[in-house]
């Protein structure tokens, strides 16, 4: 089933029917390319494609969009079939018969800088967009027609209709942060050898390195639903794992070993646990009380393994460590450097977040200056 969701790098992922609710429409949030069916009446309303995309790539995006925002609605077909035969060059029967023409990162550009509104920034942020900040605007005038016409709505609206994957799934993080180690101060859980945005790579490696504040690899934020609690994006405990901030890379934890693996933001992927559990601190009020949430330890699959640093000839690694060994209360009570706790620093809140919030303060501003102009008439 090819259901995808929308990242902020204007790239798609595979979300299949993770999210469908019993008795709802088999939902489409994003397509993936070349898999649609529609009406021509339909077909002509949107607009059809952007004449200035050339070559594959970034199609599906923009009319993926260009339907949700504009009036329409995606839904999976599920009895019908569809054949794709992936190109492979060593093979004679697939090998492509054509030259390939056009640039799939700049359709991919373009469907953002139509659509996405101020989130476009977002997406200037990822390095394989970053040689679009010193060029030319895109002419979007083809896309003005449309949006007037059938009043599409905005990005924000997008986001609100799939809340299940960008709020209560983390896709859209509220804060991100850096987690420094108590157990070995000023050093951090570091990504290794990743490369930022999604699609880049299945797998990659972790570690603890010494805290930097400029580095990327250093940033996580929560991510995928935790389906024991109740949602509520706010609440760290209501996600299931930690993500690279800007990445689909997810920690996980399985046979042992600690890497990296694509988000499975349904949270449905044991070897992905990494639950936010704030450190229990007794009679703390006020700034300290805030600063004490700030510490907590993150529990592994099966919820009885904790995230710790190990040491062996002066070298750090992650390892596992037993939950209950690790309790703020224990009897008798471990040392201190002995618990395996994390403090979160550089906690910031998303770019994504405050655009998203400055979208709404301007919607309600829009509606309560419309309410006056309508009591004013009446």
């Amino acid at each position: 089933m090819s259901a995808c969701y929308l990242t902020f790098d204007a790239e798609f992922k595979w979300a299949n029917n993770r999210f469908w609710k019993e008795g709802d429409k088999p939902w489409v949030p994003m397509m993936s390319g070349g898999l649609l069916a529609m009406s021509k009446q339909w077909w002509d309303e949107l607009g059809g494609y952007d004449p200035e995309m050339r070559g594959w790539g970034g199609e599906n995006i923009d009319q993926s969009l260009r339907i949700w925002m504009c009036g329409g609605e995606i839904v999976s077909v599920q009895d019908s079939y569809i054949a794709h035969m992936w190109r492979d060059n060593s093979n004679s029967k697939t090998v492509a018969k054509y030259h390939a023409v056009g640039d799939p990162k700049r359709n991919r550009w373009r469907a953002a800088s139509a659509w996405l509104g101020p989130f476009k920034d977002v997406v200037l942020k990822y390095p394989e967009f970053r040689r679009f900040q010193r060029g030319p605007a895109e002419d979007l005038s083809s896309y003005d027609d449309v949006k007037q016409r059938l009043h599409c709505k905005s990005f924000a609206s997008y986001i609100e209709r799939f809340s299940d994957i960008y709020f209560k799934s983390g896709v859209l993080p509220t804060y991100t942060f850096a987690l420094e180690s108590l157990q070995h101060p000023g050093y951090c859980l570091t990504a290794h050898d990743l490369k930022l945005g999604h699609a880049q790579v299945a797998e990659g490696k972790i570690g603890i390195e010494k805290c930097d504040g400029m580095s990327r690899m250093q940033t996580w934020h929560h991510a995928n639903r935790e389906h024991t609690r109740e949602d509520d994006y706010e609440n760290p405990a209501s996600f299931h794992s930690l993500r690279l901030y800007q990445s689909d890379q997810t920690v996980r934890y399985h046979d042992g070993k600690f890497d990296t693996s694509v988000a499975v933001i349904d949270g449905s992927d044991p070897s992905q646990t990494a639950v936010w559990k704030k450190a229990s601190v007794q009679g703390e009020q006020g700034r300290q009380g805030e600063r004490m949430q700030r510490k907590g330890r993150i529990m592994l699959q099966g919820y009885d393994q904790c995230l710790s640093v190990a040491s062996e000839s002066g070298t750090l690694f992650l390892a596992g460590k037993s939950c209950m060994q690790v309790q703020e209360h224990a009897i008798p009570l471990p040392p201190k450097n002995r618990l395996p706790l994390w403090k979160k620093i550089d906690v910031t809140k998303s770019k994504e977040r405050r655009i998203y919030e400055r979208l709404k303060k301007k919607e309600k501003r829009e509606k309560e200056r419309q309410e006056k102009i309508e009591a004013g008439v009446r």
